[in-house]
């Protein structure tokens, strides 16, 4: 059966069609669309949908790692930064003010080192001992 639509368009009116659909549904319409593509369209024409539908899964599983990759850096720089913030407020609290080379070591520090020094200034009774 030929359609009077050009397929790059009819793919792309099927591709947010099955991106709506749960996550869980998605890959049995995919499975749908290209054995009716192989009964109802030549097979390159069917070949085209099966590689753009599988091009669009690819994709999106990289967008998807993507944003959990940087979701996770996310956090992890939000609790450095308060980590650092409130390791400020505990050495200003207890010693007056931060020192310009304990500020530079803890704009320097990841979460772990920030952990560590603020574990430090907490027991700590001179502004040496962190």
């Amino acid at each position: 059966m030929h359609h009077p639509r050009p397929l790059t368009e009819v793919v792309r009116d099927l591709a947010p069609v099955v991106e709506a659909l749960p996550a869980s549904a998605r890959s049995e319409m995919m499975g749908s669309i290209v054995g009716l593509s192989y009964d109802y369209l030549q097979e390159d024409d069917a070949r085209a949908i099966l590689a753009a539908l599988k091009m669009a899964n690819v994709l999106e599983k990289l967008v998807e790692e993507g944003i959990a990759k940087g979701r996770a850096e996310g956090r992890t720089e939000g609790r450095a930064e308060g980590r650092a913030e409130a390791l400020r407020a505990l050495v200003s609290l207890k010693f007056g003010s931060v020192p310009s080379a304990l500020e530079e070591r803890i704009a320097r520090a990841d979460l772990s080192e920030l952990e560590r020094l603020f574990a430090r200034a907490v027991a700590a009774e001179r502004l040496e001992a962190i």
